[in-house]
């Protein structure tokens, strides 16, 4: 695949092919290996940033770059200079690029999906062209970008981040303290509680704080080192099945440290577990409950704050566990009914 771009007096050149790190002359675009045409004045350079001096002629020359490299060609004064996208972007071009890796999207794929083009979208990524915030926006949400991080997006635009950063406990999230709170309360006697992005134990019904009582309070820890490996039957499955949501959590956020700590623990724990067959079932996250002779299956159902505009409510998730039969519904109510201190629940399940 070969391109052809004029490098003259007011123009840019762009390239895209593998590189080598001698001393070689100007290239041109190209999504294939080889190397592509443009026409320049003849020029000497180096690598990763050149001088050269032009002369009056114009003649052809060919270079190599390094893959995934965009080298831009442009003059300054009477010089000619060379360098690449990662390092001329600006800010907001260098998140734009990651999270288009990230989500494994190509420059035209994500033009397409925000009503753009390609071209355009490589300015954008370059520092080339500044977006609005109708166009940051459109961005974000076909990359699915979370809220958190939209901020950061909006201000390296330049723009101000239209998401509250307020944190939960903040005054000002009290309405939305009290629909979580009124949610859980409802799911009694069944267990209801939240989490936050590092599955840490948000708030949870009575019912819930039997099943955590208070020695952990973080879901993954409890579940791979904690009192719920010894409760729940099927733990392997649903093990597993926790072990492939963080991992895919982790990728879809590559600067969470938290997670990557959890995975590792997941990984190490079930490092001599055989994986089941079931994991990737509808099944693999309902555990199975032994509690003495008693067997209780449940089901649960995974909620979240719709079209969220602060940082906090867009981390939690809600998790409201149900029994499936008679005998799990008349276990949760009797505990329920029971002692209110989270220890001696605990010591009556186990």
């Amino acid at each position: 695949m070969t391109g052809v771009a004029l490098a003259r007096d007011a123009g840019i050149g762009v390239a895209q092919a593998p590189m080598s790190a001698k001393p070689s002359p100007i290239t041109c675009h190209t999504a294939s290996s080889g190397a592509l045409i443009v026409y320049s004045r003849l020029m000497r350079m180096t690598r990763p940033l050149s001088r050269r001096s032009a002369s009056g002629r114009w003649r052809s020359c060919t270079a190599r770059f390094l893959a995934g490299e965009w080298p831009f060609v442009r003059r300054a004064g009477n010089l000619w200079l060379m360098t690449t996208a990662a390092e001329t972007s600006a800010p907001f071009g260098r998140e734009l690029r990651t999270w288009r890796s990230v989500r494994g999207m190509s420059q035209l794929d994500l033009a397409i999906a925000v009503g753009s083009t390609s071209r355009h979208i490589s300015f954008l990524e370059t520092g080339r062209s500044r977006p609005s915030a109708g166009m940051v926006d459109r961005l974000a949400d076909q990359l699915d970008v979370p809220v958190r991080d939209r901020n950061r997006i909006f201000e390296a635009a330049g723009l101000r981040g239209p998401y509250s950063a307020a944190p939960l406990n903040d005054p000002h999230m009290e309405p939305f303290r009290r629909a979580l709170r009124r949610l859980l309360d409802s799911h009694m006697p069944y267990p209801g509680f939240a989490y936050d992005r590092s599955w840490d134990l948000v708030m949870a019904n009575s019912a819930a704080e039997a099943l955590f009582a208070g020695e952990e309070t973080n879901v993954v820890r409890l579940l791979f080192a904690g009192a719920w490996r010894d409760m729940i039957e099927n733990w392997s499955t649903v093990a597993w099945a926790v072990l492939d949501r963080l991992r895919f959590e982790s990728v879809q956020e590559p600067d969470d440290e938290t997670l990557r700590v959890l995975v590792r623990l997941g990984s190490e724990v079930l490092g001599n577990e055989p994986r089941p067959g079931q994991v990737g079932s509808d099944l693999a996250m309902c555990p199975l409950f032994v509690v003495g002779d008693q067997r209780i299956p449940t089901v649960s159902v995974l909620a979240r704050f719709g079209t969220p505009r602060h940082v906090a409510t867009d981390d939690i998730r809600v998790e409201l566990v149900y029994p499936e039969d008679e005998v799990g519904h008349a276990f949760f109510a009797s505990v329920a009914a029971g002692p209110s201190d989270a220890r001696a629940v605990l010591r009556h399940l186990t």
